[in-house]
């Protein structure tokens, strides 16, 4: 996956889920109170020379360092570490629970091998089981404010959305 990300979408920068990451550190790394200050420096909102200093920390306080899993991870810590991460836009998006949360949903809708058609008619069934379950009292009863120069328009996505 890492090759064709890089490959196809050129200026992309690849996230490591923190999510994977927590449980490979559990699963590797046998050492009470180890996960949790893993958590810590992955999620460090600061600039690197500060990352790199509780890195070292936490490998000396923890006795890790020629831990196989911990020196491998630390070698793409670009690719994970948030101190690495500042400036780039991902959507608030850490893990990649959302999407495989939206995979389990969508699913059960689309088949493989679908026309293009039919995979558009499954996708939209799914999308208006989606609104119909989220929808609440206000939603139903209550007509949005609209606040562009475009009221027509405006109105218009409003009365198909809502």
């Amino acid at each position: 996956m890492r090759e064709a990300i890089r490959r196809v979408f050129l200026d992309a920068r690849h996230r490591l889920c923190n999510w994977h990451l927590g449980k490979n550190a559990v699963s590797n790394v046998h050492i009470s109170g180890f996960a949790h200050a893993f958590k810590q420096c992955m999620d460090m909102e600061t600039d690197e020379t500060k990352f790199e200093h509780g890195w070292t920390t936490m490998v000396e306080e923890f006795g890790l360092q020629t831990n196989s899993w911990v020196l491998e991870t630390y070698e793409k810590r670009h690719m994970w570490a948030e101190a690495y991460m500042r400036g780039h836009f991902f959507a608030g998006m850490k893990s990649t629970q959302r999407s495989e949360c939206m995979n389990a949903y969508f699913n059960p809708f689309l088949q493989h091998k679908l026309k293009l058609y039919e995979f558009v008619r499954h996708y939209d069934r799914a999308l208006a089981r989606i609104r119909y379950n989220e929808a609440d009292a206000e939603t139903i009863n209550t007509f949005p404010v609209l606040i562009t120069p475009l009221r027509d328009i405006e109105r218009h996505g409003a009365e198909l959305f809502t």
